[in-house]
């Protein structure tokens, strides 16, 4: 049985991973920004075969990936921003809760933050953008990506207030930095599970 402090100890591991795995994700996308979902079914199916799992929506599969890379294919360049840019996020965002950079690095801690704000900002719009004006499930998926993306733009906007001094805050460095990057990873939790319904959804109505 796994203790308490010894979860404590994995999360530093799992978070690594999640991070791996977006970054991998990113990068796929970038090399292939108009096939990367249909390159990636074979090791899919693969995985399912080897859960001995059947793909419920396997008759609507072939359309629903082809239109998921269509979209990112007609709009390259803002694939190229929300990917691209993504992954920087991602591989930044933990430096801001090292007290060894913040205490040894300050001008590299404060920089790296406000390169945080500015992808931060660029992603969200560019994912609004796909959410919004070409949502794959349609209104459900403008309302739920609306939501997600505000809110991330409103948490950047915040974190350059309080990073800024333009807010009062007792501790500005951990508030900003705890801001700019838990609440979007916090946020995406309250998206997925009904981004997932209303694909599911969707799909079958489709069918």
């Amino acid at each position: 049985m796994v203790t308490g402090e010894e979860s404590v100890r994995l999360i530093p591991a799992a978070v690594a991973g999640l991070i791996l795995i977006g970054v991998a994700s990113s990068a796929g996308r970038s090399i292939y920004p108009d096939s990367f979902a249909s390159r990636m079914e074979p090791v899919r199916s693969a995985l399912l075969r080897a859960r001995g799992s059947l793909d419920p929506g396997a008759a609507q599969r072939p359309f629903m990936v082809a239109r998921v890379d269509e979209r990112f294919g007609d709009n390259r360049l803002v694939t190229y921003v929300h990917v691209v840019l993504g992954s920087v996020f991602l591989l930044l965002a933990p430096m801001q809760f090292s007290a060894r950079l913040r205490r040894q690095h300050p001008g590299v801690h404060r920089w790296t933050g406000r390169v945080l704000v500015v992808t931060g900002l660029a992603v969200a719009i560019a994912g609004l953008f796909f959410g919004v004006f070409i949502p794959f499930a349609g209104a459900a998926e403008r309302v739920v990506v609306g939501v997600f993306g505000g809110t991330v733009s409103v948490d950047a906007g915040a974190t350059f207030s309080l990073a800024s001094g333009l807010v009062a805050n007792s501790n500005p460095i951990t508030t900003s930095n705890t801001r700019i990057t838990e609440s979007p990873l916090a946020d995406t939790r309250t998206v997925i599970a009904p981004m997932l319904i209303v694909s599911a959804s969707h799909g079958a109505a489709s069918g």
